[in-house]
């Protein structure tokens, strides 16, 4: 399996080289940085734009896609904030032992009463 994701792996670095080399061996005014690689896998460079979004999606589309990516920042923020906060530390939470000569306590019975528990 590790074979499988290495190849993947090599065949995406490669695909977006080869895109890379094409746009940049062409004179910078013929690049449209968009297009395909070997006329197989396809590319787009360019930075999007408002414009471009609203050729392919409604404002609810729209909506919807700011929405999540930004609830996926905001998770991955504070996922990263809790790893660097609480990684690498020794464990803060410790079993403590009884007390010598201390017993058990049924904490129903301690708050209800005898009568109220059945």
């Amino acid at each position: 399996m590790k074979d499988l994701y290495r190849l993947a792996r090599t065949a995406v670095w490669l695909a977006f080289f080869g895109a890379l080399y094409q746009e940049l061996k062409k004179p910078d005014a013929e690049r449209t940085w968009n297009g395909k690689v070997a006329g197989v896998v396809p590319y787009d460079f360019r930075l999007p734009t408002f414009e471009r979004l609203k050729r392919h999606f409604d404002d609810e589309q729209i909506l919807e896609l700011t929405y999540v990516t930004c609830l996926y920042k905001a998770w991955a923020t504070f996922s990263r904030g809790l790893r660097l906060e609480f990684d690498d530390i020794d464990e803060r939470v410790t079993e403590v032992p009884a007390p010598a000569g201390g017993a058990a306590v049924d904490m129903k019975t301690a708050m209800l009463g005898d009568d109220k528990v059945k």
